[in-house]
C-alpha cells in the first residue's frame, strides 16, 4: 500500500486543501487499494469491507472539524494500517491459511488524550483473555501472530 500514508498524513494536517485535493488524495487510496485487489481476484466480502473503509475515510476526510480535533486525525491516520491489515489476512487466506483480521482497538485501551494517550493495561489484559484468546485458540490467528513475529525476527 505504498503512498498511503503520505496521503492520510497530509489530508490530517492540511486545512487548506481544496475539495479537489483531497478528492485526488483519496481517488488515489481507493486505486492502491483496487489494485491490491484486483490481484487477490477482488473476494466479494473483502472488496465490501475495503469499499465501506473508504467511505468512512472519505466522511472523515472532508469531516470540517479534522485539522481541529486529533481524535478524528488519529482515527483517519489509522486508516493505513485498517486496509493494509484487511488485505493482509486476505493474501495469507488465500496461501491455505485460516486467517481472519483482528482488529486491535477490540483489545487496546488508552486514556483519552489524543496524541499521548496512556495504555490501560488492565483493561487491555482483561480485554485480550475475553476477546483475543478465545479467538486465537479456534483460529488460525496465531498463525498471523507467529509469521509476523518470524519476519521480524
Amino acid at each position: 500500500s505504498a503512498g498511503v500514508t503520505n496521503h492520510l498524513v497530509a489530508l490530517s494536517q492540511q486545512a487548506n486543501l481544496t475539495a479537489e485535493q483531497r478528492d485526488s488524495m483519496l481517488l488515489d487510496i481507493a486505486n492502491i487499494q483496487f489494485s491490491i485487489l484486483k490481484r487477490l481476484r477482488r473476494p466479494a466480502q473483502l472488496t465490501q469491507n475495503i469499499e465501506a473503509m473508504l467511505v468512512t475515510l472519505r466522511e472523515l476526510a472532508f469531516h470540517p472539524n479534522l485539522t481541529l480535533r486529533r481524535d478524528l486525525r488519529d482515527e483517519l491516520l489509522a486508516f493505513g494500517e485498517r486496509l493494509s491489515s484487511t488485505l493482509f489476512a486476505e493474501v495469507i487466506r488465500q496461501r491455505g491459511v485460516t486467517a481472519e483480521c483482528f482488529d486491535v482497538r477490540d483489545v487496546m485501551a488508552t486514556s483519552s488524550d489524543f496524541g499521548q494517550a496512556i495504555p490501560d493495561t488492565t483493561l487491555i489484559k482483561q480485554n485480550t483473555l475475553t476477546k483475543l484468546i478465545p479467538r486465537m485458540e479456534k483460529e488460525l490467528l496465531w498463525a498471523m501472530v507467529k509469521l509476523a513475529l518470524v519476519t521480524l525476527l
